[in-house]
């Protein structure tokens, strides 16, 4: 159950409430304000700078401080941030400058460019490109299976070049790159390493003179000095409790830069402009080479993902999220259109506020982000609400009153506050999840429902027995391998959680959203189970015969998903 319920806790969906219109001449800066005051003023974000380019001029704006306590201030353009994942565009953007100047290919393996003693994983002898780095494609995971940071507060300053090379020479391949697209940290980050090989300098050094340098980024890098250290904004997570900064070593390509919105707007109208501009032929390089993903509408070139709006205009974007940050950069390319949204704060609430900012320079109008009020509860009563509360034997969540708040621990995932909409219906405002507490006569707390995606997920304080060893027997039968195409196609678990089947070489495949894609063995005519994982799909047909639905049987829930392609 933990990996698909890991899943489904990061889903976030957006609601939209009162419209703010469109008005003869529109002032940008404040209709900016508007929409992203009330998320500081109702502790959702810390602070925030915003860049938006339209018609030929910048706009900067922000809003709340860049620090909770002591000399805090309103963020602005010049107000450094971890950008996160953005980094990802920067280094596909250098990738492109080297396809351009002929030193490298898409079609170049991985493996010519690391060192001898590096045995690069291939599959039935078909290697990894850097198209498939570059795109998500490689068959890597997300991140290596080797890393274990000393310092959960600074995860990646301690996986270096040595550990990357070691999970590299054991790791084996589970289908064939190119295949399939799978969002990875580890492959870019491994992309940038090999730039630094094949240019002899390291990624800063190449940062500098290929991109922030051309383009006049002067507050763009993956160090920053003293000086730039007093414009840092501090980082806070999803609650705007204090986070950490990250230090990144073997792999900064795919998160380690910091930048400002004055530098990350002129970075997107760079890639906008095209003819004899700085870089114009390296941005175009790397945004026509495109594939699609696991996510129905979004395909990826060299880093970008691209999006369409109901006009047909490619949007191209990135997000990025550290432990105390989260950033958003969006193209229009068709319109000439850019924003930029740099937040202190490990929240995804600023992909919502990006989205309608991109809203409000297509149309002059943009929703405001719905914002759900909390009531006061007294910090005597949140003590009734402690305690592990089982969703199945082997995933919980913990609760815990911490002063005025109330914490929820998910098992393998950090402490997320709650906000009591009742006595017993609670929010996060991290997620797209509530909690239902479920009170007796006596005003004890006997359980609660986890509410998120359509499901209603009941937790028990009484842990469950352990699954039976035997389910793990589960003798594989032979079928009719034409049978298996009824089965093809994606069924949608909830808004953005989808499970694909496929069927290759007479088997049949099931992949998750963000996930690997596994094998499933057939136990009957309608009922398939994992060998990697313990959990159960069953197909269930309709009155004439066809496949309509599956159901996810995994630590004792049962979750269906309706087919829908």
């Amino acid at each position: 159950m933990k990996n698909i319920v890991y899943a489904m806790i990061l889903i976030f969906s957006i609601f939209g409430a009162a419209v703010l219109s469109a008005a003869d001449s529109i002032d940008y800066i404040a209709r900016t304000r508007e929409l992203a005051q009330p998320l500081v003023d109702n502790g959702m974000l810390v602070g925030v700078s915003v860049g938006l380019y339209k018609d030929g001029q910048s706009y900067f704006a922000g809003a709340g401080s860049t620090a909770l306590e002591g000399d805090g201030v309103t963020p602005d353009e010049d107000t450094i941030f971890e950008t996160g994942s953005i980094s990802k565009v920067f280094t596909s953007l250098l990738l492109s400058d080297m396809l351009l100047a002929g030193k490298m290919r898409l079609e170049d393996t991985a493996a010519q460019y690391l060192p001898e003693n590096v045995k690069m994983p291939s599959f039935e002898g078909e290697p990894i490109r850097l198209l498939h780095l570059a795109q998500h494609s490689s068959g890597l995971p997300r991140m290596p299976d080797n890393f274990s940071p000393q310092d959960k507060n600074n995860p990646y300053a301690d996986y270096r070049n040595e550990e990357l090379y070691e999970f590299l020479n054991s790791y084996k391949l589970t289908r064939r790159p190119g295949e399939i697209f799978e969002y990875s940290n580890l492959g870019v980050g491994l992309l940038g390493h090999i730039l630094e090989l094949a240019s002899g300098k390291d990624y800063e050094t190449l940062l500098k003179e290929r991109i922030t340098g051309p383009l006049g980024m002067k507050s763009t890098s993956i160090n920053i000095s003293p000086r730039e250290m007093k414009r840092l904004a501090r980082p806070y997570g999803p609650d705007c409790r204090p986070g950490n900064n990250w230090e990144i070593a073997a792999l900064k390509g795919a998160g380690g830069i910091r930048s400002t919105a004055r530098d990350m707007l002129n970075f997107g109208i760079a890639a906008m402009q095209g003819g004899n501009t700085p870089l114009a032929g390296v941005f175009a390089e790397s945004m026509r080479h495109e594939r699609a993903t696991s996510e129905a509408g979004t395909r990826i070139a060299l880093g970008w993902h691209i999006n369409k709006n109901k006009a047909g205009d490619n949007l191209y974007w990135h997000n990025g999220s550290t432990a105390g940050y989260h950033s958003l950069l969006m193209l229009n390319p068709t319109k000439k259109l850019a924003i930029v949204v740099l937040a202190n704060t490990s929240s995804k609430l600023v992909d919502s506020l990006g989205a309608q900012l991109m809203r409000l320079l297509e149309h002059g109008e943009a929703d405001a982000i719905e914002i759900r009020k909390s009531i006061k509860i007294p910090e005597a009563e949140l003590k009734k609400y402690e305690g592990t509360y089982y969703l199945s034997h082997d995933f919980a969540l913990s609760v815990k009153a911490e002063g005025a708040a109330l914490m929820v621990e998910a098992t393998g995932q950090e402490s997320i506050r709650i906000y009591p909409e009742s006595t017993t219906r609670w929010f996060y405002r991290a997620v797209d999840a509530d909690i239902e507490f479920v009170i007796n006569g006596k005003g004890e707390v006997e359980s609660l429902v986890l509410h998120q995606g359509g499901a209603a997920m009941p937790g028990s304080r009484k842990r469950p027995d352990a699954p039976d060893n035997k389910v793990k027997q589960r003798q594989e039968i032979r079928l009719d391998p034409a049978l298996l195409a009824e089965f093809a196609g994606e069924y949608k678990l909830a808004p953005e959680f989808v499970i694909t089947i496929t069927v290759e070489d007479g088997k049949l495949f099931a992949q998750a959203t963000g996930q690997e894609r596994f094998p499933v063995f057939p136990s009957s005519e309608t009922t398939f189970f994992y060998k990697a994982v313990d959990a159960v799909i069953q197909f269930v047909r309709d009155e004439k015969g066809k496949v309509g639905k599956l159901i996810l049987h995994q630590g004792g829930l049962a979750l269906p998903a309706p087919k829908i392609k």
